[in-house]
Parts: C-alpha cells; sequence; structure tokens
C-alpha cells in the first residue's frame, strides 16, 4: 500500500511491528530503498511470506510462516505509535490481518486512535472477527474482499447480512450486505469482486466499478494493497470518493502486469484511471 501510493506521489510512511531477524532484514530492506518506515519493536520474529512465481504464466504460489504471537503490551504499543504519528496525517491506512495473541479489538483500537488525532481511517483486514469488532470505531472506509463479505455474511458476524451470499451474486445482494456495514458504524464501504471489479457505497452513493482489460499477467499478489495505495493517493490529492476509488482500481490493473508486488507503472495508472467504468446504483456519481 505504502509504495504504491508513494510512487504515486502521495507523502507516506509505514508503521509497522518489526521483531527478529527477519524484521532487522525488513528495515533494511526499505531503507535501501529510501522507504520511510516507522518500525514497532516488538518480541515476536516478523514472519516470512515468499511468492512463487511461474514465469510467463501468471501462476503463483504463496507460502506463508506462522506468525510468532504478539507480547502482552505490544498490542499497545502500535497503538501508542497510531496516537503519536496520525497528527501528522490526513489518511491512516490500518491494513492486515489479526496478529497470533492479539486482542480481537486491535484494529478497532487503532482506527480509533486515527479518528482521535483527525485523520481518515481507511480499514483494510482479512480477520473477520478483527474487522467485524473495528466497525465499532466508524471506519471511514472499509475494504472487505468477497470471501470476507461471505463469512461475516455466514457467520452473523454483521446483524442484516446473515445468509448465504449467491456464488455470482446480483448488485442487489451486494448493496444489501455493504447497507449492513454502513449501519454498523462504517463511514464507506469498497467491496472487491475480482475480475468481476467492486461496488462502492456509501448511505447516499452507490456504484459498481469495472477496470479495463488487464492484458498480460504476470502476479496478482499486491493487487487488493494496490487499490488501497491508489485510493490513499486519490484522496491525498483532493478526489472525491469515487474518482479516488477509481484511480486504485487503475492501480490494481496496472500491477498485474508486474512481477514485484508493491510495483506499478504510475504513468500507465493515470491513463487507466479515465478508462474506468462506472455504473450508478444509488444516487449521482460525481466526476
Amino acid at each position: 500500500v505504502m509504495m504504491v501510493a508513494r510512487q504515486l506521489g502521495t507523502e507516506v510512511e509505514l508503521l509497522a511491528p518489526v521483531g527478529g531477524r527477519n524484521g532487522a532484514q525488513f528495515v533494511e530492506a526499505l531503507e535501501v530503498e529510501n522507504l520511510p518506515i516507522q518500525p514497532v519493536s516488538v518480541a515476536a520474529a516478523m514472519r516470512g511470506t515468499y511468492t512463487l512465481a511461474v514465469d510467463g504464466e501468471g501462476d503463483v504460489v504463496e507460502v506463508h510462516e506462522p506468525g510468532e504471537p504478539l507480547a502482552p503490551g505490544d498490542a499497545d504499543k502500535l497503538v501508542a505509535a497510531v496516537a503519536r504519528l496520525a497528527p501528522g496525517f490526513d489518511t491512516v491506512a490500518v491494513c492486515g490481518s489479526l496478529p497470533a495473541g492479539a486482542p480481537v479489538d486491535l484494529h478497532a483500537r487503532l482506527v480509533a486512535a486515527a479518528k482521535a488525532a483527525g485523520a481518515r481511517a481507511i480499514l483494510d483486514c482479512s480477520t473477520v472477527d478483527a474487522f467485524a469488532a473495528a466497525l465499532a470505531a466508524e471506519p471511514d472506509l472499509v475494504a472487505p474482499n468477497l470471501e470476507e463479505a461471505r463469512i461475516l455474511a455466514e457467520n452473523e458476524r454483521v446483524a442484516g447480512a446473515a445468509g448465504q451470499l449467491a456464488a455470482a451474486p446480483t448488485d442487489a445482494e451486494l448493496l444489501a450486505f455493504c447497507d449492513a456495514l454502513l449501519a454498523r458504524g462504517a463511514g464507506a464501504v469498497w467491496l472487491s469482486l475480482g475480475a468481476a471489479g467492486s461496488l462502492l457505497a456509501k448511505p447516499d452513493l452507490a456504484m459498481r466499478l469495472r477496470g479495463p482489460e488487464a492484458g498480460e499477467v504476470v502476479n496478482a499478489v499486491g493487487c487488493g494493497d494496490a487499490l488501497i495505495g491508489g485510493l490513499v493517493a486519490g484522496l491525498a490529492e483532493g478526489d472525491a470518493l469515487p474518482v479516488a476509488v477509481a484511480l486504485g482500481v487503475a492501480a490494481a490493473t496496472d500491477k498485474l502486469a508486474h512481477l514485484h508486488p508493491g510495483k506499478i507503472d504510475a504513468e500507465r495508472v493515470r491513463a487507466l484511471a479515465a478508462e474506468i467504468e462506472t455504473t450508478p446504483l444509488r444516487g449521482e456519481v460525481a466526476a
């Protein structure tokens, strides 16, 4: 997310829990590329993740090491770091799954700290229990994908969204799910649907977005992060939410052509943003 937003000209910093030898190598790798990081020292070693790509085919295998549990107090250190740094930024994007051993309300506390500092809070969390808990903190935008939406709905973690989402849900079904999240505290919902595009919903507006044909697919890993990175960049430029979301779609589309999960062609992303197809579902979509 940070790398994509930065390539699009946004002033960004990464705040991350860092521990162990992997953590030290992670910080060194970012510093070599002059990428700004605010490391939060924790006892748990940072896990390694690896992507095996089949050259010329776009097939990948992701390998994720198990994460070590966060020690008591390390979650508090993360929240304190956000409270300290957030006043200097317009937007805080809280991204990633709930670390092992962390309290289920960690993301909620991070969102609350960002909002208390006057920043816009974006939540992109793949741990559904932590995601559901964070809605009470009223994030300005949440960004689940369809798989996460199905788990939330099927397990009734979101009131009003119980019941299965079909393999190919209709726009009305997707919008009903998004409205349930809005009722629970989200300011806006951006639901990613993979190759089928995405759906953006606010109380007064809803729209479907579809990107242009991606062309050659080299590596899809990182596309979800590119969505958020493009969104953050658009918001930093003062774009209205629908326009910023379109920049995110363009960033994710371009990312498919790059092996590195955080690399994009900023010039091509800007051109692709003008080709995003939007279909209003509720209200009027402003340019």
